[in-house]
């Protein structure tokens, strides 16, 4: 994880997505057959590219909702198996 001390702590490594990216690789064990999620996403976290490793992993995936809000863009995302 970049930086040092308190910025640590916001940092996320790459793309912010450090702890995401972990459980991306995991998520099918973390689901039922017919479960769904959600995930909260900044789009400095290149949402298109957390769209596509979900799809790539048999999900379907919608967005919910997006908002702006002092300089940051935040979305959901909704995934589910085959959906």
């Amino acid at each position: 994880m970049a930086g040092e001390g308190i910025e640590r702590s916001w940092a996320g490594g790459r793309l912010g997505r450090e702890v995401i990216d972990r459980f991306l690789q995991d998520v099918k064990l973390s689901l039922s057959p017919d479960g769904f999620g959600y995930i909260l996403l900044l789009n400095d976290n290149c949402p298109d590219e957390v769209a596509g490793i979900l799809e790539d992993g048999g999900f379907g995936v919608k967005k919910i909702i997006e908002r702006k809000i002092r300089g940051e863009e935040l979305l959901v995302l909704r995934f589910a198996r085959g959906n």
